[in-house]
């Protein structure tokens, strides 16, 4: 009996920790802890010690693994390491983001809940075994504090005991009732700095600047940083915040470009120590940046050649005429409040989910591209980065909205009606929040809230327009796309549009078909010598063959129909092809 109560007291303490931790994916419900473990086939307490990009071996999907070192083994076999796959990354000069998906810091440690991945190989990459989090960004329960972390050295490793004792500290277990564990804080009384006033309040991540005013700063910023809360619990690091961007910083003001954060007090580090904010800075929308210092972000541009981007909508989604009108006017609603040149078209497509195929999509996720348990859609971008004059820019090549299938959807106006559990135009609101680069905020009320589905978003999800930050934020990043001055890689900033009900572009020039569903290498797999054919294309264009790595290995300007391609070692190649119709790829596969 004095065994098992040692072992529950210890079980409090670790999770304590864990239970500050805090993700943000699109959710529906959050996931009891005891569903999250059944649903896992493996078990693991562990850190991430080593992470790499790769794609896939078919190609479709650009991943990150992540090498994590086990400590303890609570479900599954005993291992000393496992590789976890998160969604998207960066090679070279191409990148994969995922909003809503499971990220994962460098160093991170924790419970990892994890099932293995079954769609998708990696024998390129000499790893036969990789795993996923069991029920996405809620399978992994982490936490930062190494004292803590420690605590878990004395769980029993038998799993029904491990089981037992961690699911029931998980249901009673508040702060509240053990602050002795907030080993964090700082000593009453040893605080230097003292925050009087932060503005504004409310503010805008990743584009204001927020002053904060107090005294005990230090007459220069030396080694001090101001941090905020991630996640609503976790703070940046001092190596990250220091990495802000510090426009000025005296004993009694500071003033810095705000990161995205959740809403949360403020704090001011000096020697190690922090004072903090009475009361919380409330951040009621994000708009996320490629790099912090400088600020750079991933624009949208002038892609199809007609000012903007064409997004098309998935046939079995498109065939339902009440799914059809709801996309329709959650489409105005967006050009017509942010001003984004979007633009749909009515003919249907049945690509699969591939950002590489030149099409953006809105889509029903579908066999072997589920969604995880708990996440209501996914907003993907493939994004290039071209560089001229000492910058680097960032820019989106393609897009992909998937919806999960395992709810049943409202597609009218105002509050859901019994026996429908979802409103698609709210889901809408919230991804193509993500398309203009809009991150979460812990703001009730507001779009970009992570849950989107249930309580709490039950009590403002009826509404049927967009917020005021939503369309503050998103403005700024529509700004930033008309009116960037990069001029490198055939980048040209997208148009101001004239009518913004015209959802489908039925008043300009109509269509033309994209010289990315033109472009094909023939032989495929390029058995011997492969001709390049753009058909489609006209004018003179840009061709740049990039490896796996996304490395350019070689370039070429034709102004032609095809093109011989060189001679090339055994891999996978993307090939981009630039021209006056626009920016397009197609994989080559040298076997």
């Amino acid at each position: 009996m004095l065994l098992k109560k040692s072992l529950l007291s210890l079980g409090l303490i670790a999770t304590a920790a864990l239970a500050k931790a805090q993700t943000s994916p699109c959710l529906s419900v959050p996931i009891a802890m005891e569903q999250r473990i059944q649903e896992a086939t493996r078990v693991v307490y562990g850190t991430e010690t080593d992470r790499f990009c790769t794609w896939d071996d078919e190609q479709k999907s650009l991943v990150t693994l992540h090498a994590i070192d086990v400590v303890y083994t609570w479900k599954g076999d005993i291992v000393r390491r496992v590789w976890v796959l998160t969604e998207g990354g960066q090679l070279g000069s191409l990148g994969r983001s995922v909003s809503g998906a499971a990220q994962i810091q460098a160093g991170q440690s924790g419970a990892w809940m994890l099932k293995p991945v079954t769609h998708r190989t990696f024998a390129q990459s000499r790893i036969a075994d990789v795993y996923e989090l069991a029920t996405g960004p809620q399978g992994l329960v982490w936490e930062e504090n190494q004292a803590i972390a420690d605590c878990w050295g004395s769980i029993a490793r038998d799993w029904d005991d491990f089981q037992n004792q961690f699911t029931a500290a998980w249901a009673h277990y508040t702060i509240a009732m053990n602050p002795e564990i907030e080993t964090d804080l700082q000593v009453k009384g040893r605080a230097l700095a003292s925050i009087s006033s932060t503005s504004p309040n409310p503010i805008m991540g990743g584009v204001q600047t927020l002053t904060i005013e107090g005294s005990g700063f230090g007459s220069s910023q030396g080694n001090s940083y101001v941090s905020f809360t991630r996640d609503g619990s976790n703070y940046y690091d001092a190596n990250t915040a220091k990495g802000f961007v510090y426009k000025s910083w005296s004993d009694s003001k500071i003033e810095v470009e705000m990161p995205e954060s959740f809403s949360g007090k403020v704090r001011v580090y000096v020697n190690g120590v922090y004072g903090e904010s009475a009361s919380n800075l409330s951040v009621k929308a994000n708009v996320g940046m490629a790099t912090v210092n400088p600020r750079e972000y991933f624009h949208l541009w002038n892609l199809n050649e007609k000012g903007g981007h064409t997004w098309y909508i998935r046939k079995d989604l498109y065939n339902n005429s009440e799914a059809r009108a709801c996309i329709e006017g959650v489409f105005q609603e967006f050009r017509c409040k942010t001003g984004v040149n979007y633009t749909l078209t009515r003919t249907p497509t049945w690509v699969k989910s591939d950002l590489g195929d030149g099409v953006n999509a809105l889509m029903f996720d579908s066999v072997g591209y589920e969604l995880p348990m708990g996440v209501v859609a996914y907003y993907e971008q493939l994004w290039y980065s071209c560089i001229l004059g000492g910058r680097t820019f960032y820019y989106a090549v393609g897009q992909e909205l998937r919806i999960s299938t395992r709810f049943d959807y409202y597609y009218g106006k105002g509050s859901i009606p019994q026996g429908k559990n979802a409103k698609l135009s709210y889901v809408l609101f919230h991804e193509l929040g993500h398309s203009l680069q809009l991150g979460h905020v812990n703001e009730d009320g507001e779009s970009m809230h992570p849950v989107v589905q249930a309580l709490p978003a039950d009590n403002w999800n009826q509404r049927d327009t967009l917020t005021t930050f939503d369309v503050l934020a998103g403005r700024y990043l529509v700004q930033e796309s008309q009116q960037f001055d990069f001029r490198g890689c055939g980048v040209n900033p997208m148009s101001v549009i004239s009518n913004c009900a015209d959802v489908y572009g039925e008043n300009v020039a109509s269509e033309t078909p994209s010289q990315h569903l033109g472009l094909r290498v023939v032989p495929n797999p390029a058995v011997g010598p492969s001709i390049l054919y753009f058909e489609g294309v006209q004018g003179a264009v840009s061709i740049s063959i990039l490896n796996a790595q996304g490395q350019t290995v070689a370039e070429a300007q034709v102004n032609d129909t095809h093109w011989d391609l060189p001679t090339l070692s055994a891999g996978t190649y993307f090939i981009a092809v630039q021209s006056e119709q626009g920016l397009g790829f197609v994989r080559c596969v040298v076997p």
